[in-house]
């Protein structure tokens, strides 16, 4: 008996990563999600051809070797021998059915712009072709040709996005192609991932499992993190840091590419009027906010488009411009005004900025309404608003990644305000096939200007990311586009 005791091994303590997400995923399917911390979900649970490497650059992934045709609108990638998690070899015709079902126009995706680079597959979406003729098609199952609209320099970079991640036939929610697999998920509580055997190159996972709490409550977060209980504590997968946090700590944080802004419903008064966006968008202290609420590495925001895409070198207006905005509204009668964001603490605090701004210097009747995140969203989508706090950060680092937001109607795209000018559709039109670097961006510099004439939005501050981790955590590939990966991470 005691010989037996001996010689039976120990089961090895399983290296787990410890994170809370701030809300339950709202799903599985990578083309179905918008926000931050799903789509770093998705990029655990899913591969697409490219992934971003330790060093933040775009390296081959299922696909194993790419050839581009000298129109540079063709791509042929050929596939490695992959598996999903249930066994199954990872075809390209999943590829194919995937982007099919994505362009479909009855699918729920906020993100089928994101494919409008593949011939057809704008006109798919609306209703205008079926949907087999988009440019995708499988020559094998281990060989995909991507037939593009117009040259495109930063496809490889979108297919390392989880729009462009291929999902199992049978259920895109149970079988998954990433390194890690969904092993447990208990609603507004827990959820476990854990590596997953069967994924390409899971020699590279370091980690066994990790392991989320739900939680949206800042204080108890924090307390959880004192006590050792979570690794991560803060962006991008969990609640800002509040300013006592931050106050408190010394925090580190990275530059991401997006931009915080009010954004106005252009169908309904008083939002129609660009005068009256304006004058309400200038006014604005943002410098105020960044200072006296957000206390990070955030920038304020006199244009859509981030420090590292900036067209423009010099502001669109000055901030907190009070004198221009009383003058734009004078003898104006401005009916009261809600502003809307989500039941978070620092979003109610900026909106009470916004709010005493308008009620105190132009003497504005303006009321804050608070909801849950998932009624909010689905107001804004629905247009149910009058101005709400929203943000942007890019998918890829191009302007268009910005500017193309604002191309497209509320029913299509990303476009909350709905505005719509026949011009600034152009200008992005013709900038997509001009091949001169010069004249393309002399197109985009165009459109961004008459964007922020309009003022569809009024932009708040350029993002940084605030965190506070464990010391022993190294190796999370954190993205200039706002996400983490978790995939090369381990706990030293």
């Amino acid at each position: 008996m005691f010989s037996a005791c001996a010689t039976k091994e120990r089961e090895p303590t399983k290296k787990t990563l410890h994170l809370n997400v701030s809300q339950d995923p709202t799903s599985f399917d990578p083309r179905c999600v918008r926000s931050i911390k799903d789509l770093t979900l998705s990029k655990q649970l899913f591969e697409g051809l490219m992934r971003f490497d330790l060093n933040n650059q775009v390296a081959n992934a299922l696909a194993e070797s790419i050839d581009l045709d000298e129109s540079k609108t063709q791509y042929t990638f050929s596939l490695r021998k992959a598996l999903w998690s249930n066994g199954e070899p990872i075809t390209a015709d999943d590829f194919v059915r995937s982007w099919r079902q994505a362009c479909s126009p009855h699918f729920p995706t906020d993100y089928a712009h994101m494919l409008f680079v593949i011939k057809n597959a704008k006109e798919i979406k609306e209703g205008k072709l079926p949907s087999d003729q988009l440019g995708v098609f499988a020559l094998d199952a281990e060989t995909l040709v991507v037939q593009l609209a117009q040259p495109t320099p930063y496809f490889l970079e979108l297919t390392a996005f989880p729009t462009y991640f291929p999902v199992h036939a049978s259920d895109a929610e149970t079988i998954f192609s990433g390194p890690f697999q969904l092993a447990s998920y208990k609603e507004q509580s827990s959820l476990l991932l854990e590596k997953n055997p069967l994924h390409w190159d899971a020699e590279s996972v370091a980690l066994d499992e990790l392991s989320f709490s739900i939680i949206n409550d800042g204080t108890t977060e924090f307390y959880l993190f004192q006590k050792g209980q979570i690794d991560w504590l803060g962006q991008p997968m969990s609640l800002s840091l509040s300013p006592e946090v931050l106050e408190q700590n010394e925090a580190s944080s990275y530059n991401v590419a997006g931009t915080a802004w009010i954004v106005f419903n252009t169908d309904q008064a008083p939002f129609n009027n660009p005068t009256i966006r304006k004058a309400l968008s200038v006014a604005i202290s943002r410098n105020s906010i960044i200072q006296h609420l957000l206390l990070g590495g955030q920038m304020a925001a006199t244009s859509v488009l981030p420090p590292s895409m900036r067209l423009h070198q010099t502001p669109y207006f000055q901030d907190g411009d009070l004198a221009t905005a009383q003058e734009l509204l004078k003898g104006m009668q401005i009916p009261p005004i809600v502003l809307s964001c989500r039941s978070l603490t620092r979003e109610k605090k900026l909106m009470e900025l916004v709010q005493q701004c308008w009620r105190q210097e132009l003497g504005l009747d303006v009321t804050i309404e608070t909801l849950e995140s998932t009624v909010f969203m689905t107001r804004v989508k629905q247009g149910q608003f009058q101005a709400a706090l929203r943000q942007w950060i890019a998918d890829f680092n191009d302007p268009v990644a910005f500017l193309e937001l604002f191309a497209e109607s509320r029913e299509w795209g990303m476009n909350d305000s709905n505005w719509q000018n026949p011009q600034y559709k152009a200008l992005l039109k013709n900038a997509l096939v001009e091949t001169n670097l010069d004249k393309r961006k002399e197109m985009l510099h165009r459109a961004e200007m008459l964007l922020m004439e309009q003022m569809a939005v009024a932009p708040l501050y350029h993002y940084s990311f605030d965190y506070l981790k464990n010391p022993q955590v190294k190796d999370v590939v954190l993205s200039p586009l706002g996400t983490a990966d978790f995939k090369y991470s381990h706990i030293h």
